[in-house]
């Protein structure tokens, strides 16, 4: 245990405001600092740091003390532990007679990080350090992040560390792997990058492969002191700057955050391999902006839309940045500092670069898209101002988006424009159809599919009627309740409810197929005309867009 003297130096020389800024986005409220509870769930901030008396109180759910309280409960720590990691940040040397229980882990990480790094500048590693180099990555950066090599042998790391310690410890820590005849080294011929935690110590690696193995990218496996849903590379370098700037960029790779940093962009940090979750967002809960600069391919696009979908809960003002090329590193290595400056100017506010994706969707696919982004507005101007962009953008009346966000209600049709009413119309018509009659519901799920439905409800409950005709069981409305969402259920109820229409069902069927394949036509042609302008604005050639364009047209007017 830590004397009352060590306890004092460390209170004396630490600031409850700078250690809780690097969980927490704090703002200066008189004499306290003032940001929401990473302990609870609250859009109101009721958690209050005390400078003066370097003490925190969340007035919400209760929680309070002291920095070294706070740590215990934000990191999951024992006393014991938080005094240490406040210790080791502060090169305060502790006279401990019982070590922490994960010591022994962080001791072996530390002695192969040692071990990877001069293999590197030796002649084994040569050509893992040429790979480095030719990556554009200095020696300077090369040591400072502590990069390193793993033998192409399957023992190096055994043989080392198996003088001092046993396989069973090595294997816990990840740093073997049991194999048919034994333990063995857990990679081979691999570029090592050594993972740590806020406070630099090392918790895990992840490794790049200089041949064809596959995966090429790997991690240590999980340990008590490394889950890599939980960690982010580069964030012991860049907390500091972090904190000052207020704002994190994410990068997906180790090599974009080293070229990062080796730029003078302090503030990058990456995802270990996997993709972003809300236990990485409370690593970077005190900032107040995050700048997504994920790879540029089909993968990285996707990432980056599931990112924002996870940080908009956290009341974050997300941005994009787009470049040309594959991914950061690659954009520092060929352009430089200005090039990377460039993109950062350029960056794009998520809802603008999220409405871009819905337009790049059709109509339908591209309101589900936008729904739950449109629901984490919190702000009602700001909400309300991005449901009229994403309108006139996407050529769909507001009262469409704003019901489709409360699902389907009393005086819905009342917000439709003439077009989109007829539309919605016939395709509730054509679902109160399936639901009524059996054998119309058999028909048409041979005749049409989904694509026709333009309103997600309606999607949603033909493709769950038609799964209910086809499975086992005797077909009807009471075998859907339990497979739909609540607002399907409401307009299935709304659809039953009606006053049924008298006339011959098939006929009335085939109507309203025609009109909703004339407004799937018409939108397929409005998305076309905006291929069609923006390739004209290019100076690129329009001929074939142009032949699909009139033969849509001559469809339409059938």
């Amino acid at each position: 245990m830590a004397s009352e003297d060590v306890l004092n130096e460390i209170r004396s020389r630490c600031n409850i405001v700078d250690i809780v800024s690097n969980y927490v986005s704090l703002k200066k409220t008189g004499k306290n600092w003032m940001g929401r509870c990473p302990f609870h769930e609250e859009r109101t901030p009721s958690f209050t740091v005390n400078q003066e008396k370097q003490l925190f109180h969340c007035f919400g759910c209760g929680e309070g003390g002291d920095l070294f309280s706070f740590l215990m409960k934000i990191e999951k720590r024992t006393f014991p532990e938080a005094v240490k990691l406040l210790a080791d940040s502060l090169n305060i040397r502790l006279d401990e007679t019982k070590g922490d229980k994960y010591d022994l882990l962080y001791t072996l990480n530390e002695r192969a990080a040692k071990f990877y790094n001069k293999l590197l500048f030796e002649k084994e590693g040569s050509h893992g350090l040429a790979y480095l180099l030719e990556r554009g990555i200095k020696r300077e950066t090369i040591e400072e992040f502590r990069l390193g090599y793993a033998s192409a042998g399957f023992e190096a790391l055994k043989t080392l560390l198996r003088k001092d310690f046993s396989e069973k410890e090595l294997f816990l820590a990840g740093l073997l792997r049991q194999g048919s005849k034994g333990m063995f080294d857990w990679v081979q011929n691999r570029i090592i990058f050594p993972i740590a935690d806020r406070y630099g110590k090392i918790t895990g690696f992840g490794a790049r492969a200089l041949d064809e193995a596959m995966p090429k990218y790997i991690n240590t496996k999980e340990t008590p002191i490394y889950n890599k849903s939980r960690v982010l590379y580069g964030l012991n370098k860049a907390s500091e700057t972090i904190r000052e700037k207020r704002e994190v960029i994410l990068v997906e790779g180790y090599i974009d955050v080293i070229m990062s940093h080796q730029y003078g962009f302090k503030n990058v940090v990456a995802t270990c391999g996997t993709a972003l979750t809300e236990s990485h967002t409370s690593l970077i809960r005190g900032v107040d902006s995050v700048i997504l600069a994920f790879d540029q391919d089909i993968a990285g696009k996707h990432a980056t839309e599931r990112s924002i979908n996870i940080l908009a809960k956290e009341g974050k003002n997300i941005y994009v940045l787009l470049f040309k090329k594959k991914d950061i590193a690659e954009l520092l290595k060929d352009e430089g500092e200005d090039g990377f400056k460039k993109a950062y100017l350029e960056k794009r506010e998520f809802l603008e670069f999220s409405l871009d994706i819905a337009t790049s969707k059709d109509k339908k696919d591209g309101l589900a898209y936008l729904l739950p982004i449109i629901k984490q507005i919190e702000e009602p101007i700001k909400r309300q101002s991005f449901i009229k962009d994403a309108s006139e953008k996407m050529n769909i009346d507001e009262g469409i988006i704003i019901s489709s966000i409360k699902g389907i209600g009393p005086g819905f049709s009342d917000h439709l424009s003439s077009r989109e009413r007829g539309h919605l119309s016939a395709e509730k018509q054509l679902l109160k159809l399936m639901l009524e009659d059996e054998e119309i519901c058999l028909w048409l799920t041979k005749e049409i599919d989904q694509s026709l439905f333009s309103n997600p409800l309606s999607k949603e409950v033909f493709l769950s009627l038609k799964e209910a005709l086809y499975s086992e069981g005797v077909f009807g409305v009471d075998r859907l309740a339990g497979k739909v969402t609540e607002p399907a259920r409401k307009l299935i109820s709304a659809l039953i409810t009606e006053t049924t229409i008298p006339g011959d069902k098939y006929q009335m069927a085939e109507e309203c197929i025609r009109t909703m394949k004339k407004t799937f036509l018409k939108d397929k042609r409005a998305l076309l005309q905006k291929e069609i302008n923006q390739r004209q604005k290019n100076g690129e050639d329009v001929r074939e867009q142009l032949r699909c364009y009139q033969q849509l047209e001559m469809e339409v007017r059938l």
